[in-house]
């Protein structure tokens, strides 16, 4: 793995870097030693309450599994972690994403 060739402390004569790279105690920005990815959450959002029938212009989608997949595009990283979004069940950022999850039902708008 490619290490980074700056300095473990930006310097303060910079005047760029001092002003660029602070961490948020205002001192100057720290590099690790090794690199590791940072996890990521979810901020949680409560459900609407249902609805008692189908709304007018929907239609209603029965709860079910779904195989769900998908990929993400970045231009870095190639297929390290940390790369592209963590999901909640899966323990670091990656690009490719796989679960079988439960959809509840929910009401979609019909055709026009």
């Amino acid at each position: 793995m490619a290490r980074c060739l700056r300095p473990k402390t930006i310097p303060h004569g910079c005047p760029i870097c001092s002003r660029r790279w602070r961490n948020d105690r205002g001192g100057p920005f720290q590099l690790l030693e090794e690199w590791k990815a940072v996890p990521q959450t979810l901020v949680e959002i409560p459900a609407t309450k249902p609805s008692a029938s189908t709304p007018a212009g929907m239609v209603r989608i029965p709860e079910g599994d779904s195989d769900f997949q998908i990929s993400g595009i970045e231009v870095e990283g190639g297929n390290d972690p940390g790369v592209d979004v963590q999901y909640p069940w899966e323990n670091e950022a990656r690009r490719f994403h796989r679960q079988l999850v439960h959809v509840h039902a929910f009401y979609l708008t019909g055709r026009r």
